[in-house]
């Protein structure tokens, strides 16, 4: 039976900081030193039990002559060294819950503490990996691995193997003591606790692992669900199916419940084990010093072996538990070690070449060459041999179908996935480089808004520390959101709620706006991001974007033909491929299909 399971601790050490070890082996050194004041109470305790029942036999009966001097006892009667003795006994075991309890405090902070640099370490590697891995990734999945994943693998299961290796290391200095005093009870405390211990981690090694995965597993699929109903709210109270959602979800959290009642009982019963092991050991004890010495010796040696218990029972419990914990915690934890096997293996192909050239200057420019595209892990092919150039300044409209292809077409842009093959340049480097180069120089604009339960100024800066008022007030004038925000109360200190409840879809869409030209973007695309205005209010929009900033060039995802009519470039996308691109008229030229779709909308 495994104990320590080599490649979860090897992982979680991966996580923590240099050094950690180094300062574990240090604390669970000073763990080990206080269980030799066990030793010592227990050696008072057993001398004490000796002359104790010699003196109640009425036999000569005195402490040792080296104690005695040591303790400054030699001219005190019996009775006060005996209740000296007491007290010191009672003093030592003290001082060793103390020290034991601090000791134990200190291992937890300090790995706590790891722990937080260990999350920021992971959050940092997740966002330094591939965007189409944090994209195709669910985002319960992420966030679980991040927090009580993570905190399984480390405050749990690390924390736990330190607690075991130095209860195991505290039960092999107290039995060896119990051995030195009393042969008999040591080697009967060794055997019945030994398959104690060995019967109940057997019991419980492969449930508690087993279980605490599939508890994981539970409870990323119960939270998703429990969005998922939250996000389509006001559809499932229109079909009435609140209650049936309701019914889906509560099953997953009844399973839940179940996995984690049944772990909860585990340590239950170890208890109670170990406890009829101390009922069957004193008896074992008893009866073989009876048969083999007398009844002085069989009342001593009981007396130290249930004294050695009360410190053995709950190192044992404690020990037992640690062990329980790590299996539990190890599969709790599988969910994030599958993630960070997955972000090392993504950072060793993250390109890494920071000696590239970059240019003094951004041009707003984007050229692309036979790119072709399928999602990683299918062989669907999206888009297929598309060629165009976008000159800096332009107004150019990407139009076409729904499942065209139009908003794959947007995220390779952006850098969000790589091409199968072919090549995308902006300003004449790969987009994630030029992201990099020009921090800010690129905005987006998608057509379902991100709001933050934060104000006005929050949504627009994100986390920008330094929010400009100047800049945040030039953003909402041009996204054409001034007038509402200045007749709000807290006016830009405003706050929006969740899921910016208290806006309204045009609201929202032109705060998603504004955030993009906070930055003062020299390009922007917009996926479909004013279907929710109007349509004075999207020329208004666009025109001051495109008016108010020279050289900046705009991207337009559109369904609404009437935004892109004059755009200088129009790029018409059918099942994946470019069939047409040119001026609006150029492209209803070259297209029936289209130019039937303008005549339909009377353009």
């Amino acid at each position: 039976m495994q104990v320590f399971n080599r490649e979860v601790l090897d992982q979680a050490f991966l996580l923590l900081p240099p050094g950690t070890k180094q300062k574990l082996g240090l604390l669970i050194g000073f763990q080990i030193l206080t269980s030799t004041l066990d030793l010592i109470a227990l050696y008072f305790l057993g001398t004490l039990a000796s002359v104790g029942v010699l003196y109640i036999q009425n036999q000569p009966a005195a402490f040792q002559p080296s104690l005695t001097t040591i303790l400054n006892l030699d001219d005190a009667t019996f009775n006060t060294q005996f209740a000296s003795f007491s007290v010191l006994i009672i003093v030592i075991f003290t001082v060793k819950t103390f020290l034991a309890i601090l000791g134990n405090r200190k291992i937890l902070i300090f790995l706590g503490n790891r722990a937080s640099s260990a999350s920021s370490s992971m959050v940092s590697k997740l966002l330094a990996s591939k965007p189409d891995y944090i994209l195709r990734m669910k985002s319960q999945e992420l966030l679980y691995s991040v927090t009580s994943g993570l905190d399984n693998l480390i405050l749990n299961y690390v924390s736990a193997a330190c607690v075991l290796l130095t209860e195991a290391l505290f039960l092999v200095v107290i039995i060896s003591g119990v051995v030195a005093f009393s042969p008999s009870a040591g080697v009967i405390a060794l055997i019945v606790f030994g398959l104690s211990t060995l019967f109940i981690s057997r019991l419980t090694s492969r449930s508690g692992k087993s279980l605490s995965e599939k508890s994981a597993r539970l409870s990323v699929q119960y939270n998703e669900r429990l969005l998922e109903t939250l996000s389509v709210y006001r559809e499932l109270l229109l079909r009435s199916e609140l209650d049936r959602a309701s019914s889906e979800t509560q099953t997953v959290r009844a399973l839940i419940l179940k996995i984690r009642a049944k772990l909860t009982f585990l340590p239950i019963l170890n208890k109670y084990l170990f406890e009829f092991s101390i009922v069957i050991g004193g008896a074992l004890v008893g009866i073989s010093q009876i048969l083999f010495q007398d009844s002085n010796s069989a009342i001593v040696s009981v007396a130290v072996f249930i004294a050695a218990s009360t410190r053995i029972l709950p190192s044992l419990i404690r020990a037992q538990n640690s062990f329980f914990v790590m299996k539990q915690s190890e599969g709790g934890a599988q969910v994030t070690l599958d993630v960070i096997v997955e972000i090392d293996e993504l950072l060793k192909k993250v390109d890494k070449n920071t000696q590239i050239e970059i240019p003094s200057k951004f041009y707003p420019t984007i050229s692309v060459e036979n790119l072709t595209f399928s999602y990683p892990e299918t062989e669907q092919i999206v888009l297929k041999e598309i060629n165009f150039l976008i000159k800096a300044g332009q107004f150019v409209a990407i139009v076409g179908q729904s499942g065209a292809g139009k908003s794959t077409l947007v995220d390779l842009l952006l850098g969000m996935y790589e091409p199968s093959s072919g090549d995308i340049k902006v300003s004449g480097m790969s987009p994630r480089q030029a992201v990099k180069a020009w921090p800010g120089v690129i905005s987006y604009v998608p057509q379902d808004i991100a709001i933050i339960d934060g104000t006005i100024a929050k949504n627009i800066a994100l986390q920008n520390s330094d929010q400009q008022e100047s800049k945040i007030l030039s953003s909402l004038e041009n996204s054409h959101l001034l007038d509402d925000v200045m007749a709000m109360n807290k006016k830009f200190n405003e706050v929006v709620g969740e899921r910016g409840i208290r806006l309204s879809g045009g609201q929202k869409q032109r705060l998603g706006i504004a955030r993009a030209l906070y930055t003062n973007p020299e390009m922007i695309i917009f996926d479909e991001a004013t279907s929710s205005l109007d349509p004075m209010t999207e020329k208004s929009v666009t025109d001051a974007i495109y008016n108010k900033k020279s050289g900046v060039t705009l991207i337009v995802i559109a369904h609404r033909l009437s935004t892109v009519r004059n755009a200088d470039l129009v790029i018409l996308l059918d099942q994946g491929r470019l069939i047409a691109q040119g001026t609006f008229d150029e492209v209803r030229s070259l297209a029936p299909k289209f130019d039937e779709q303008v005549k339909l909308v009377n353009l």
